[in-house]
């Protein structure tokens, strides 16, 4: 048979290639049909999803490949995802030579994400539960393959550039109010993504930015990831306002938000790893903007211009937090101290279980976890520098019995080096205002637990009739005028388990123009033009006091003996209120007497005013330019002080006290010998017929009374 000619063959396979082209026209033409007709139907009958295809239209001339607004719905018809378009560019040559899919464009517009998070489920009460996980799981669920199955190996996919146009995402929360993490919907709008570069191989590269819109707040990404896992970029959030987000503390915290915002960025990187995902956030800052914190019924609880922290590090591999600063401007508090002089917090906490409840869940968490889960690693903190400026603590106290305002203003304060080692001592340093009117200052040390400070005390201007409402329920007095200041070493320290172990104070203290009035007569009492006081040694857990020095310029002191018998000093003691009832106060362990001792107490220009209404003719003198000192003063029984003064009666008599003397234990001891020279004239009798009747009431002791020249008193 003789072989067909050449130019049928060339007929023949040119009708072939007809033929396929036809075909291949013929099912790209019918594909979208084919696709929007068996392809719903298909996930509606595996996975419970309703799926509403757009029209699908194909350009074989550029090629591109479109498809129209479409949607994808769960089995109750609720909204996962929608889009107004999508459309695909391929690279049919490139995808040839690569034996892959090869996009040179894919764009998604104005698709639509609804995130749901539902009521978890039963078995995992405490595993967040959203309708995206349960579609993928689904998913997942139907498509996994046993573990001895062969895996075919992944198509090569690679897509030159992904957008994403106009995208929106919105979030609602379907649990109730009252849930923990409960959120008010949330949008997020104008979101526009773009990836470039993306390949379906684990080790390539591809790079992302990201911008979007959450309420007026500018979210921004952008960095490079992989199919891997591996990833790094930046991240950042402009003026957030955090008013929606009040209820993620009201579960813990009766406080309400009446304004404030935040914004953060920081530079991130994730790590794949065998042990699973390590991640790493670095030059992170977080600032705080303009906060107010109100109470529920509308006090103002506390508000700031900003909080800034800066320098934020976290590292997952190495469990560590590190923050470089903490800054605040302007901070105002508003605070009471309860009547342990305590801080109050319980206006803002929220009772969330009874403590019976608490204590039976704490404890079966503790047995659970002993039992099922082992010890991990805690996280290690460091925070470099707290700094406060120009802050404000508006204080309620009832130390004296009711209730006083403190305000500390112009506060500055800074505390350095804190880290999860609480037992090591930081630096810290304050200087304020004490209602506008005493300056005070800090510099020193401060460890957070066991709780202990130390350091320098400098006070000036504290006004002493802040006393008042102190003495009132004690003495009759009112103390018209004075200031307090101060330079003092403090040491204070609590141990393990609560109790006070340190209490030292040492320094020097002045005070001038004090000015007592007598709540008797509104007449002045006592006056001390200035005290100062020099070599203070005070030991709070021994009960010790040692004072080196104390000076008193220009000192005024009244004494009256009334019509009774009585002086005016005794008429201003009020009567000791009665102990409240106590239980335990018979068990009360006694601690240390206490003990005091003054090397020396010295008087410079002093004055004593001395009146004797007692006697038929009242009589009154003045002791004036008194000057001397007392050496030795203690309350230890057994020994006495040195008494030394010279001075003038009614300014042109001499007047000369020695002697020695113990006033301050219970069975108080004078000695005193007063010689009082005088022109032949005895008005000055009662004058030292009171020194002699004060003698014999204080105990035991000699007393001598002198008139010169050569007049005693009787009794003398």
């Amino acid at each position: 048979m003789a072989p067909p000619s050449r130019r049928l063959v060339l007929k023949f396979i040119a009708a072939l290639l007809l033929l396929l082209l036809v075909g291949l026209i013929v099912v790209l033409w019918q594909a979208p049909a084919l696709t929007v007709r068996y392809l719903p139907d298909w996930l509606k009958q595996e996975y419970g999803l309703n799926l509403t295809l757009g029209k699908i239209q194909v350009d074989l001339a550029q090629p591109l490949l479109t498809l129209g607004p479409s949607a994808l719905t769960d089995d109750d018809g609720k909204p996962l995802l929608s889009l107004a378009e999508l459309s695909l560019k391929p690279d049919l040559k490139a995808s040839w030579h690569q034996q892959g899919l090869v996009l040179t464009e894919v764009t998604l517009t104005a698709p639509t994400l609804d995130l749901q998070r539902r009521v978890p489920d039963a078995k995992r009460p405490g595993t967040p539960r959203f309708n995206l996980t349960d579609t993928l799981s689904q998913l997942l669920a139907s498509s996994s393959r046993t573990a001895d199955e062969a895996l075919s190996p992944a198509p090569k996919i690679t897509i030159a550039m992904l957008s994403l146009q106009q995208g929106r995402l919105t979030y609602r929360d379907t649990r109730a109010t009252q849930a923990d993490g409960w959120l008010p919907p949330q949008t997020l709008t104008g979101l526009a993504l773009t990836l470039t570069n993306i390949s379906s191989l684990p080790d390539q590269n591809s790079l992302y930015t990201l911008v979007a819109t959450l309420g007026k707040s500018q979210l921004k990404a952008d960095g490079s990831f992989s199919l891997s896992g591996a990833s790094q970029g930046k991240l950042s959030l402009a003026k957030l306002p955090l008013k929606p987000f009040a209820p993620l503390w009201a579960p813990y915290l009766s406080l309400d938000l009446l304004k404030g915002q935040a914004s953060a960025h920081a530079s991130y990187r994730l790590i794949p790893g065998k042990q699973g995902f390590g991640w790493h956030l670095s030059k992170g800052k977080l600032t705080l903007d303009r906060w107010q914190l109100h109470y529920p019924k509308g006090a103002e609880f506390a508000r700031f211009t900003q909080l800034v922290l800066g320098d934020i590090s976290l590292d997952s591999q190495q469990l560590l937090l590190k923050i470089g600063k903490l800054n605040v401007q302007q901070p105002v508090l508003h605070a009471s101290l309860d009547s342990q002089q305590n801080l109050d917090v319980s206006k803002i906490l929220t009772p969330r279980v009874s403590p019976a409840s608490t204590k039976a869940t704490i404890g079966k968490g503790i047995n659970t976890a002993r039992n099922t889960q082992p010890q991990s690693k805690p996280w290690r903190w460091q925070l470099g520098q707290i700094a406060l400026r120009k802050g404000s603590l508006n204080l309620l106290e009832s130390s004296s019995g009711k209730p006083l305002a403190r305000e500390l203003t112009d506060l500055e304060l800074t505390l350095s080096g804190l880290d999860n080692r609480l037992n090591k001592a930081s630096p810290l340093t304050l200087k304020a205002r004490l209602n506008q009117q005493a300056q005070l200052a800090f510099d020193g040390k401060l460890t957070p637990a066991p709780f202990a400070l130390e350091g320098d005390i400098r006070q000036q201007g504290l006004p002493l009739t802040w006393l008042q409402p102190y003495l009132q329920e004690r003495v009759r007095v009112r103390v018209k005028q004075g200031e307090l200041s101060s330079r003092l070493k403090l040491a204070i320290a609590i141990d393990g388990k609560g109790a006070l172990s340190t209490l030292n104070l040492s320094g020097a203290l002045d005070i001038d123009k004090l000015d007592v009035q007598s709540g008797a007569d509104n007449q002045r009492l006592l006056q001390i033009a200035r005290l100062e006081l020099t070599g203070l040694h005070y030991e709070g857990i021994s009960q010790q006091v040692k004072i080196d020095d104390i000076l008193l310029r220009q000192p005024f002191g009244r004494i009256e003996i009334n019509e009774d018998g009585t002086t005016n000093v005794q008429q201003l003691i009020l009567p000791a209120p009665p102990a409240p009832a106590d239980k335990g106060a018979a068990t009360v362990r006694k601690g240390p007497e206490p003990r005091l001792v003054v090397d020396q107490v010295r008087i410079q220009q002093g004055n004593l005013r001395f009146a004797d209404r007692s006697l038929s003719q009242e009589f009154s003198a003045d002791i004036a330019d008194l000057n001397g000192q007392t050496l030795h003063i203690s309350n230890i029984p057994g020994q006495r002080s040195d008494i030394a003064f010279n001075g003038k009666v009614d300014k042109y008599a001499p007047v000369t006290i020695r002697g020695g003397a113990n006033l301050l234990i219970d069975e108080p001891e004078l000695d005193l010998a007063v010689e009082l020279q005088q022109s032949g004239d005895d008005q000055f009798q009662p004058l030292l017929g009171y020194l002699c009747r004060l003698c014999h009431r204080q105990g035991p002791a000699h007393h001598e009374a002198q008139l010169s020249p050569g007049r005693q008193p009787p009794g003398g």
